[in-house]
């Protein structure tokens, strides 16, 4: 499945270059066996393409003096894209002026990260239900991609909810969405008019956090993180599955149980096996 990789900036501190670093090598790890596309989002700029992770296309003047980035690494399990044929000059350095220019082709589309009006989403996971979603809400869409399905339900849910409040109405589209999809998830969604990201996730995805002086970090192997800080002062927070939490600047509280996710009965039937038997 795929990688999802955070950089959050806790108080009132702003990504520095040593802290885009950090996220490069987590993107550069990300890439080991997810190197069908990639991307990054922060809350101006979205970018995806083909291929695996080249530093290259993080480049300063987006990314620096931003407070988060989130960023995919993709291995593709529905919805086709292809290689991007590099064109123009190459450089040494993610910093440079004149990286290497890439030549956009067909089915990028098809990539994380996605976006619905004032939303925006990462997905690692398989949805195995998302043909017949499609086909029962009447979802016309090119993307293929079956994580798109979950942005396209919390969308549609989040118009219809009659909730007053704005955070309270996405809590209640992912409930509902979560209801209907079958699979393994593992989310980020980012809410552009609040500024404000969620995470939640399903019994079969994993997702760790790390907290290093004024900084938070996100990915989906906790090996990750404690590769790149192996030497440094940290705190690790493990993720609950079918809890919803907001991603804040707190520098105490940096992740936040803001609702839960009613867990399906009886599915999936091998979620807690021991042993050969299931555990009660």
């Amino acid at each position: 499945m795929c990688q999802v990789q955070i950089i959050k900036k806790l108080g009132k501190e702003k990504i520095s270059k040593e802290d885009l670093y950090e996220f490069i090598r987590l993107m550069a790890l990300g890439n080991l066996g997810n190197n069908d596309a990639f991307g990054f989002f922060n809350h101006k700029h979205l970018f995806k393409i083909p291929g695996g992770f080249n530093y290259r296309m993080i480049k300063e003047r987006k990314l620096l003096r931003k407070d988060f980035i989130v960023g995919h690494n993709r291995l593709i399990t529905e919805g086709e894209c292809y290689m991007e044929m590099p064109m123009g000059p190459t450089g040494a350095s993610p910093f440079e002026e004149n990286p290497i220019v890439y030549q956009s082709l067909e089915k990028n589309y098809n990539n994380h990260p996605f976006t619905i009006g004032e939303f925006v989403m990462v997905h690692n996971g398989i949805i195995h239900n998302h043909k017949k979603i499609r086909k029962k809400y009447k979802i016309t869409t090119e993307i293929e991609t079956d994580s798109y399905i979950i942005l396209c339900l919390i969308h549609s849910f989040f118009i219809r909810s009659k909730e007053e409040k704005r955070i309270d109405k996405i809590i209640e589209a992912i409930k509902k969405t979560a209801e209907i999809i079958e699979g393994t998830y593992s989310v980020v969604l980012y809410d552009k008019k609040l500024k404000k990201m969620f995470y939640f996730r399903s019994w079969g995805t994993k997702f760790t956090f790390c907290v290093v002086k004024k900084t938070l970090f996100g990915s989906t192997h906790k090996k990750n993180l404690q590769y790149i800080y192996m030497n440094r002062k940290r705190r690790m927070i493990n993720t609950k599955e079918n809890v919803i939490y907001t991603i804040e600047s707190s520098l105490r509280n940096p992740i936040k149980e803001v609702g839960e996710i009613e867990e399906k009965e009886g599915f999936p039937f091998f979620k807690k096996l021991k042993g050969g038997k299931k555990v009660k």
